[in-house]
């Protein structure tokens, strides 16, 4: 009886990524995965890369409730294209508005840390 030994597959600066993406979601099959995404063009590329593996894999953003409306349409599209991944916001739930009457007016120009610390 021979045993084969088989090579730990390479992962270096070169790797194609949908090969760094199948090597860990292999690697990593018996934990709970999340990735983040602020839904740049290359968060979405990645999205859609590790869908493709039909993993539930969770996706963490934070809504600043300062987003483009064309962001929210796309993160929309993206939880109807891909309902096996769980989209997460880990934002404020404090709206401009209530923002404005709590801290005063364009907070982000007075003291942009508080405001980034809120958001």
């Amino acid at each position: 009886m021979s045993l084969e030994i088989v090579e730990p597959v390479a992962i270096g600066e070169h790797t194609e990524p949908q090969a760094i993406v199948a090597w860990m979601l292999e690697r990593f099959a018996d934990r709970r995965l999340v990735m983040t995404t602020s839904f740049g063009m290359e968060g979405c590329a990645l999205i859609d890369m590790v869908a493709r593996h039909e993993q539930p894999v969770s996706v963490i953003y934070l809504d600043t409730m300062f987003f483009f409306a064309e962001t929210y349409a796309l993160r929309d599209r993206l939880i109807e294209r891909y309902p096996h991944l769980r989209f997460i916001n880990r934002g404020t739930t404090l709206t401009p508005h209530e923002q404005a009457k709590r801290h005063g007016p364009e907070l982000w120009r007075r003291d942009p840390d508080a405001c980034c610390r809120i958001r």
